[in-house]
């Protein structure tokens, strides 16, 4: 029996069918760095390592050799808007072009998982930062991605 051809019903179904894309390394990535409360970020080392260490060598392992860690926004939950995050304003100027790194556009984005760029109940915010990365090529690499998250969640993330 031949196998059967679905057509997506939404843009992040068809991501999550996307073949492994290859990723160009010489150009910077960045890495995103949150832990949602002060208490959190002056208590929970492990979360430091998981988001900073584990999310570093990820990105190495991929081939990058220049890594951004952007964690001005360590302590601030990710329901905030976007300009009360000074990191994620920064992600977002290198991700639509407006900043460069070394004068290089950047190639990837990483973070622990999807709730470290927004905790967006609406999908609003979330669904935004889906297109931006779509519209840029700029794919989204994370550790882990809660499974009600996932499915929300492009294969724009690996």
């Amino acid at each position: 029996m031949k196998p059967r051809i679905v057509i997506p019903a939404s843009i992040t179904e068809s991501f999550d069918r996307e073949v492994e894309r290859e990723l160009d390394t010489k150009r910077p990535a960045v890495q995103y760095i949150r832990r949602s409360t002060e208490n959190q970020r002056l208590r929970n080392q492990m979360s430091l390592v998981q988001q900073d260490e584990k999310l570093g060598e990820k990105l190495v392992g991929k081939g990058f050799g220049r890594i951004e860690k952007i964690d001005t926004d360590d302590g601030k939950s990710g329901q905030r808007l976007l300009e009360d995050r000074a990191g994620l304003q920064y992600v977002y100027d290198l991700l639509e072009g407006r900043t460069l790194i070394d004068g290089q556009r950047i190639a990837a984005i990483g973070a622990y998982d999807a709730s470290r760029m927004w905790r967006d109940t609406t999908h609003v915010w979330y669904n935004d930062f889906i297109q931006k990365l779509i519209a840029n090529n700029v794919p989204y690499r994370r550790i882990r991605c809660k499974p009600d998250v996932a499915r929300h969640h492009a294969r724009l993330v690996q």
